[in-house]
C-alpha cells in the first residue's frame, strides 16, 4: 500500500491521512485496490485544485 506512487511532500501529508481514513473504515484490509482508485481518483482531484489556484491566482 505504501509504494503506490512516488509523491512530492505536499501529497504524501494528504497520502497518508488519506490512508488512514480508509483504514478505518476496513477497506485497505480487503481491498487494495479500491484503496489505490480511490487515491488515483482523490490525487488527481488535487492536481486540478493545484491548477485552478495557480490559474486564478495569475489573472488576479
Amino acid at each position: 500500500m505504501d509504494q503506490l506512487v512516488r509523491l512530492d511532500p505536499w501529497e504524501n501529508r494528504v497520502k497518508s491521512s488519506f490512508s488512514e481514513i480508509w483504514h478505518e473504515s476496513h477497506v485497505s484490509s480487503h481491498s487494495e485496490i479500491l484503496l489505490q482508485r480511490a487515491w488515483k481518483y482523490h490525487r488527481d482531484c488535487c492536481r486540478r485544485k493545484r491548477k485552478e489556484v495557480k490559474e486564478f491566482v495569475a489573472r488576479s
